[in-house]
Order: structure tokens, then sequence, then C-alpha cells
């Protein structure tokens, strides 16, 4: 097995795939995403852009479809995605989880059979409400996979969670109940606590990261788990989509060690130049920056010393990207 990984979950969208691809070859050893490709105001995916991300990164990487729909209809569009993916040679790990429908899973096992690559499995807090069917329920969706254990990642996804310790000994106590598990390919354990918007912190504001709190602390504590997983967030961005806004606002989103470091500017956007150039330059003369750390940091400097090189909703969001992808990469490498 190789090292220990962390695993983003990043929406595919292009200002996330530019922060992947401006990810240093160094870290990129340690980062392995979880892509999950949304759809676009006419309904298509960014397939190509999904496929260009997986080929740059040269190996398989976790895709999820579930934004595009878990039901039995939905399965045309899991099996579009993939499909697409296949034809182009790029090989993705399909993602599934317990609840989704026959129609679909059997979509996901197509997948599986055509990337043969394993797939990987994502649990939930509830799915272990009832223990003795845990196992069971585990079993038969591996055996419709047609996929054994050993090549399967088992990824736990927590979804939102502010407290970091109430999140801590849950993954305690899920890990102590986890079917076999030294039989899995790989364990990862995931979890956000980025809110859905950052309206009402017109002023520099420091929010906690109860997910890395909460999973440092897991990791780190005492007595030891049962097995060390690879860990996760959702870098930035909420756990789930957020509504349309009728207008963007110029922001700043950086992560520090424990914190997320924000700011929302306008949602004028004559003034958006001025605003983000105003914005940068507050940043980098704040002691939370590092310069040169990631593509994001260059591009935060970048703006600070450039006068109507502002970007657009697109760009903020692949430089906070960038920045933590980066710095979380570095905190998950030095933890395991």
């Amino acid at each position: 097995m190789m090292g220990r990984f962390y695993v983003p979950i990043l929406k595919a969208k292009r200002g996330e795939f530019w922060a992947l691809a401006k990810l240093d070859l160094g870290r990129r050893e340690v980062v392995r995403p979880l892509l999950e490709p949304v759809p676009r105001k006419d309904g298509t995916v960014r397939s190509g852009e999904l496929c260009g991300a997986v080929m740059d990164w040269g190996v398989p990487l976790y895709v999820d479809t579930h934004e595009l729909g878990v039901s039995a209809a939905a399965a045309t569009h899991a099996r579009t995605v993939y499909d697409a993916l296949a034809d182009d040679d790029c090989l993705v790990i399909p993602t599934t989880g317990l609840a989704r429908d026959p129609a679909y899973q059997s979509a996901i096992r197509d997948a599986v059979a055509s990337h043969q690559s394993g797939v990987c499995l994502r649990l939930e807090p509830g799915d272990f409400n009832d223990l003795a069917q845990l196992p069971l329920l585990i079993e038969s969706l591996l055996n419709i996979l047609e996929v054994e254990t050993g090549d399967a990642d088992l990824l736990i996804d927590y979804g939102h969670f502010e407290q970091a310790g109430t999140l801590t000994q849950m993954i305690r106590a899920n890990l102590a109940d986890v079917p076999n598990i030294h039989g899995w390919n790989r364990l990862i354990v995931v979890a956000g606590a980025f809110p859905e918007s950052i309206n009402g912190h017109p002023n520099w504001t420091l929010l906690d990261r109860a997910d890395w709190i909460g999973i440092r602390d897991a990791v780190i504590g005492a007595p030891p788990l049962p097995r060390t997983p690879d860990v996760g967030d959702y870098a930035c961005r909420s756990t789930t989509l957020p509504p349309p806004v009728p207008r963007a606002s110029t922001n700043i989103r950086y992560l520090t060690d424990d914190k997320w470091l924000v700011k929302q500017g306008t949602s004028e956007p004559a003034l958006w130049s001025s605003n983000m150039e105003q914005l940068a330059q507050e940043l980098i003369a704040r002691p939370e920056y590092e310069a040169s750390l990631s593509a994001g940091d260059d591009e935060y400097a970048a703006r600070a010393a450039t006068t109507g090189r502002y970007g657009g909703t697109t760009q903020w969001a692949a430089w906070a990207v960038s920045r933590h992808v980066s710095k979380a990469a570095d905190q998950v490498a030095s933890l395991l």
C-alpha cells in the first residue's frame, strides 16, 4: 500500500480543475481528489474537462455522480459520464453508496467493469445505526458490483460538521464498528465545515475548521484507531451545492492552520476590480498570508499589484481551492 492520502471532495468545476492543474508534483503524491460532476445550466456535464483533470494526474481518481441524481432515472447520467471517460481511456474509481437505486448500482457495476480501477463505497453516519445489517448490506452491494473487499475503498463521509469534539467521538466509534476494517484497499474519513455562504462577513473573520480538527484529533488521539485512515474534506466549499445567488460578491476564503480567514466584498460588478485589488492587498499584509505556498497565493499577490485583473467567480474559487488543497496536503502529510 502507498502512503496515506489527502482526499478532498471537489465539485468538478473549472475553478477546481485549475487548482488541481496548478498543484505541484510533490503534493500530488499525497492528494487523491474525489470529483463530483455537477450539471451546467443546460444540464450537460464537463466530461471533457473532467477527463483532462484525471489524465493530467496520471492515476485513477475518485468520481461520484450523485449530484446528477441517484434514482433509476439518474442511472443514465451516471452511465453517460463513466462511458465518456472510459471512451477516452480516462480511468477513474467509480464511487457509490448503500442507499442508491438498483438501476443506478447496475450502472456503477458496468463502470467498475470498464474502468478496472476498483470501486469506492461511500458510507454515511446513518449507515452505522443498524450494526447487524451493515455488513450484510455491504456484502450485498459488493456482490452486485462484482468486486472483492480488497479491491474496494471505504470512505466514511460525515457531511457538514460544526462540533469538532462530537466528530472525533463519532469517528472513533464508527471505525471500531467497520466490518473487516483491515480487508479494504483503503479506508478514508471525510467531513466538511465550510459554510454555505460567507454573506455577513464584510470584515476579516476567522471561521473554525471543525472538520479538520475533529478528524485530526481522532487520528492522533489515544488509544490508537484500529486502522489509520486517509483523511479528507470539502475544501473551502459547503458540502452541498448552494442555491444560485442573483449577484456574486468578491471574496477571499483563505485556509490557515486551524481556521479559514474570510472576507466578503462588493456585489457591484463595476467595483469588482478595485475591490478585489484592495482585498488582495489586505490579505498579503496579514500575518496569515504565506507567499508562494500555492498558485492561489501567487495569484493573490499578483492581484494586489495589478489593477484591472480581478478575475471572476471561477477565478476566486480557483485561488481559494488552490490554497486550501496545497496547505491541507502539507498538514495531512505531516500528520500521517
